[in-house]
């Protein structure tokens, strides 16, 4: 059990230095990027939308582009990592020179020991973890989360698809007019459903355009092609990927 404890520690020391490194490096990045934007502003959105795509391929890539420098609480210092790494080399030189004999020896010495000690309680294994393990365990655990409510999501999303249904001739001579006019090589399938929200596109190999039922009745021709522009534009531009 001591031994997962000291793993744990020595790891989310190493993974607290990449969080604290990609935090400040991503937020300068992203300081240069709103100043470079506002210089900008007068330049095609083109521009400064790929000016926050870089701040987006940084975080995506943290682990493989950061640099490390001094900080305030390093990530594990050598003097522990040589009392966690020592007396384990010590034992394994050992078991290969000894054998059974370092063995029966290991085995009296922890039953000395705890005989003396007596059992090690969950409460002093729980102090032996450091704050930054607790931070890695509560982050792992929200990422845990987010990973369940993607899922979930995904499948309602699956539902909905499954439930809509093909529009009128109409909207789809409209939205055929408008992949024309952006020159789509692919166009997305368009699609009905009775759920309200809000016009959607969805999907990357196969992107599928989703129009809410409510919006028939309410939306002239002229809208309904800036609905379509809209959300046709992001297929263009791959956003879904991104």
């Amino acid at each position: 059990m001591r031994t997962v404890i000291d793993l744990l520690n020595v790891g989310s020391a190493a993974w607290g230095t990449l969080v604290v490194a990609g935090l400040w490096q991503s937020t300068l990045l992203a300081v240069v990027v709103v100043a470079a934007a506002r210089v900008l502003r007068r330049s095609a959105p083109g521009v400064r939308y790929w000016l926050w795509q870089i701040v987006a391929i940084k975080l995506l890539v943290i682990p493989l582009w950061s640099w490390s420098l001094a900080w305030p609480w390093p990530a594990v210092s050598s003097d522990d990592a040589l009392a966690w790494i020592a007396p384990r080399a010590v034992a394994a030189s050992a078991m290969q020179h000894d054998g059974p004999q370092f063995l029966a020896a290991a085995a009296e010495t922890r039953q000395t020991q705890a005989d003396s000690t007596g059992m090690v309680t969950w409460a002093g294994r729980f102090k032996a973890i450091t704050w930054r393990s607790w931070l890695f365990l509560g982050w792992g655990a929200l990422v845990g989360l987010q990973i369940v409510r993607l899922v979930a999501m995904r499948r309602r999303l699956s539902r909905l698809l499954r439930q809509s249904t093909p529009p009128e001739a109409e909207l789809i001579a409209m939205a055929r007019d408008v992949v024309e006019r952006l020159q789509l090589k692919r166009p997305p399938a368009v699609l009905l459903t009775a759920v309200a929200g809000s016009p959607f596109a969805c999907g990357v190999l196969r992107p599928k355009l989703v129009l809410p039922q409510a919006l028939v009745g309410m939306l002239s021709a002229a809208e309904w092609r800036q609905v379509l522009a809209h959300e046709l534009a992001h297929v263009k531009r791959r956003d879904l990927i991104w």
